[in-house]
């Protein structure tokens, strides 16, 4: 696994980051996916129907295949971004599914990095371009555009003595006063003899 820092990232806008390993989109998965969403329809969930229809059988719903992205990305060759406490979805600039997944065929994800910027400290936007190639197919399932909230750890000049562990809780590093130390016996402060 390849960690890059979210400046380096940045650096790679335009560029193709990777790719996932082969995951199995099987009939279990889609009935998985039907109970989750309570989308039931017949071309996803029942064999002998969906034999009479195009498809030829029962197909993946589109939304199943647009929510393996986190899943390839995690199996993919892409580098990943150091420090990470978090990522957030925030949405997708555009959807389109170009063909039908089904029951039994492999997907793999490619990624392309369409904007990598840095929102305020800690906190960077990321704009991908994910294509679900379908195994043994030119045309891939699906192309979207996904934009992500990632947060890094920031960290503060030395000394910090904060207990974030690196994590930025303030603007400021926070520093500690000096120990405080006894005086040693017999010496005198401000007139007070400590014996």
């Amino acid at each position: 696994m390849t960690m890059i820092t979210p400046q380096e990232m940045a650096a790679r806008v335009g560029q193709t980051l990777g790719s996932s390993e082969w995951v199995l989109v099987d009939q279990d998965m889609i009935n998985k996916f039907a109970e989750a969403t309570g989308d039931h329809q017949f071309i996803h969930v029942n064999p002998d129907m969906a034999k009479m229809t195009p498809f030829g059988g029962t197909i993946a719903h589109g939304f199943l295949t647009l929510s393996l992205f986190p899943m390839l990305m995690a199996k993919s060759d892409c580098p990943h971004i150091e420090g990470v406490k978090m990522g957030v979805n925030y949405g997708g600039n555009k959807v389109r599914f170009l063909a039908p997944v089904r029951s039994g065929k492999r997907v793999r994800g490619h990624f392309k990095l369409l904007e990598m910027a840095e929102k305020r400290p800690g906190q960077w936007q990321q704009m991908i371009e994910f294509s679900a190639e379908i195994e043994g197919e030119d045309k891939p399932a699906l192309i979207a555009e996904w934009i992500s909230q990632v947060f890094v750890k920031t960290y503060l000049p030395p000394p910090f003595y904060g207990r974030g562990r690196g994590w930025s809780v303030s603007a400021r590093p926070i520093i500690p006063h000096p120990p405080l130390t006894p005086p040693a016996a017999g010496r005198e402060i401000k007139g007070t003899t400590h014996a």
